[in-house]
């Protein structure tokens, strides 16, 4: 028994690196503040402005973790992200850098994913008065709904009667805790109503409850059963909190209740400049108690690699106006050509002047050998009335615009195309089509051998794992064979689904563990494949258009967090746009900061008199004239004037 543990350590030993000895992958060069992060042993607080490398520093730092051994097996690393696209770009950076056993030890979340592991893997621990059954649903109410319950009460009188309970909002209800294990007599009015809200919502057809209440659960495990926040803090050597800046009160609260006074070594990364999510209660203070709480000392990323030096200089005088003693970004590029033309504010008289106008740009760059895909149009709100305006232009062109907030079967495009079981089966498609690379192989590869409890260091479970991955291919083929416009992709999407045992898929994914919401996610990516298919005259370009290849995106700013495009293009600079303006100016300011630092070479901002004036954002307007961005005024014709 000795011997065998001595050869398994042995084993493991032999595949790490000395940390002193080891380089960043992929020949990144690290400026000193990010190498303090990602090599060090004590909780880190990181402020990095945009362009900085938040992911990428993220995943060097999951890298060296594993390829040194110092998060040593079986332990893990948890990285929790705020939208479910940059919780799989972390994933995948550090799949493609590290063997599948190093990989397989990263865990990569959303908050709300990772609150709802908790409960679905302890859901028994939860308090009985709460206690969701397993089948539970995931519950959006929207106004007319919380009205309507609230309607329906008739709260006791020493408690302070209706008038008091109409008074509460849906997110001080479901936010309401710490949930406690018994429930007694109200203390007050919030309590009865949070009690009634809970009986409500579980008692409904199929029980269903918020990703706010979710949260609170994941909370009350941990509170009341020691034992979990242990094998929680076993589990995970190192955590990492990206866009650490939009947390919220009951998400910071459930991070220290996992790991406040743990050995886990904790590193929050973010920009303060960056706060979009205010509405959903994201903390001002949240760096100041993270510092406090976990002893963690800060560390500022200054360089920006993403954009060109004009692009940075507006960027800093706008840092000015947010932040006035916020400490400069300095330009990576700073001995790059620069476009004559790399930012511009437009400004027309109607809206299909500007949508023209947007489209024969896009047109004219494309004939002169830019890609679709190197541009993107961000609107504050509304993409789906942007979409209406602007693609009756764009089909006049042929060129191809993609609404990422378009919902297809109940799933937004940007959040189907970020799921795990969405890509596994466009990654055996494509393997089936025969395209090859570490890029494609590589995730399908992980997916499936976990699942099967495949151990790398075995050949038999190797070989095990390439035959079922065989297996599923060769099922492919047989769809592949005929057109795709003649393919019933609902059959194909659930074929693999069988193919790959949907049990324990749901089993090591355990988002997949609620019903309803997985059959919603196959039935969307079914019809969105049937709908691409119907202009596809063959597989490699109905995959294509179902990762967007070749198509311009428009989404809101808030999606486009973590994106980089060549051109960005910020449609609609007028107060309808921004209409909570005069109210939450510091967020609306962050949003349009936050839209700015997409852009790689150009940004250009625009404006349709018709759409709306702009006597309420005329700070904005004189955020750009101080940052001297040119107003190029278009008559009608599209000419300028």
């Amino acid at each position: 028994m000795d011997r065998n543990r001595t050869i398994w350590t042995g084993c493991f030993e032999m595949a790490f690196v000395d940390p002193g000895e080891w380089q960043p992958t992929d020949g990144i060069n690290l400026e000193d503040a990010a190498e303090r992060v990602v090599k060090s042993q004590t909780n880190k607080s990181v402020i990095a402005g945009p362009g900085a490398g938040k992911t990428e520093l993220l995943a060097q730092r999951a890298v060296f973790l594993l390829q040194t051994g110092l998060c040593k097996p079986p332990q893990r690393i948890l990285a929790i992200s705020f939208k479910k696209d940059a919780a799989k770009t972390l994933k995948d950076r550090v799949s493609s850098r590290c063997p599948a056993e190093q990989a397989s030890r990263f865990d990569s979340f959303t908050f709300d994913a990772f609150a709802k592991s908790l409960l679905d893997r302890f859901l028994a621990l939860a308090p009985d008065w709460c206690r969701p059954p397993r089948d539970y649903g995931i519950y959006f109410p929207n106004r007319d709904e919380w009205l309507d319950f609230l309607n329906g009460l008739e709260p006791p009188a020493e408690l302070g009667g209706k008038a008091a309970a109409q008074a509460l909002r849906l997110n001080r209800i479901e936010n309401w805790g710490p949930l406690p294990l018994e429930f007694g007599a109200p203390a007050d009015m919030k309590a009865w109503v949070a009690a009634e809200w809970w009986e409500h919502c579980l008692s409904m057809p199929q029980a269903r409850i918020t990703f706010s209440m979710i949260n609170r659960l994941a909370d009350a495990i941990l509170t009341h059963n020691p034992g979990v926040s242990m094998a929680l803090r076993f589990t995970y050597s190192h955590v990492f909190l990206d866009e650490f800046q939009d947390t919220t009160k009951p998400q910071y609260r459930l991070t220290g209740r996992a790991f406040h006074g743990s050995n886990a070594v904790m590193t929050a990364v973010g920009d303060t400049k960056q706060r979009i999510m205010t509405w959903a209660g994201a903390e001002s203070e949240i760096f100041d108690w993270f510092e406090e709480h976990f002893d963690a000392e800060r560390e500022l990323l200054q360089m920006n690699h993403r954009s060109n030096a004009r692009i940075v200089q507006i960027i800093n005088d706008l840092v000015t106006e947010i932040e006035p003693d916020a400490v400069q970004t300095i330009c990576a590029r700073a001995d790059d050509d620069v476009p004559d033309d790399a930012s511009e504010f437009w400004v027309f008289d109607t809206d299909d002047e500007e949508s023209a106008k947007i489209a024969d740009f896009i047109e004219d760059e494309i004939a002169n050998g830019r890609r679709p895909d190197d541009f993107a149009l961000l609107v504050r709100v509304r993409a789906n009335d942007a979409e209406d305006r602007l693609q009756p232009f764009f089909v006049e062109r042929d060129i191809r615009l993609r609404n990422e907030a378009r919902s297809i079967a109940g799933t937004a495009i940007q959040e189907l195309l970020a799921d795990e079981v969405v890509n596994l089966v466009l990654g055996f498609i494509r393997l089936a089509l025969g395209v090859r690379g570490q890029e494609i192989y590589r995730p399908v590869q992980e997916i499936i051998g976990a699942i099967l409890g495949t151990d790398f260091e075995s050949p038999r479970d190797v070989k095990r794992l390439d035959e079922r991955n065989r297996q599923i291919v060769m099922f492919v083929k047989q769809h592949t064979d005929t057109p795709p416009a003649d393919t019933d992709m609902e059959a194909l999407v659930n074929g693999v689904i069988e193919a790959i045992e949907e049990r324990p898929l749901r089993r090591v994914f355990r988002q997949y563990e609620d019903d309803r919401y997985f059959r919603q996610l196959l039935t969307s990516l079914s019809e969105f494949m049937t709908e691409c298919a119907a202009e596809a005259d063959d597989w490699e370009t109905l995959i294509n258009a179902v990762e967007g290849k070749g198509q311009v995106r428009l989404m809101t700013v808030h999606k486009s967090k973590g994106l980089e495009y060549h051109t960005v293009i910020f449609v609609g600079l007028h107060q309808e746009a921004f209409w909570s303006y005069q109210r939450n100016q510091e967020e609306e300011t962050n949003a349009f900061f936050v839209a700015l630092s997409r852009a790689r070479e150009r940004v250009y901002f625009t404006q349709s008199r018709e759409s709306g004036a702009t006597a309420r954002i005329k700070r904005l307007i004189e955020l750009l004239e101080s940052a001297d961005v040119p107003v190029v005024e278009f008559a009608e014709g599209g000419d300028p004037s």
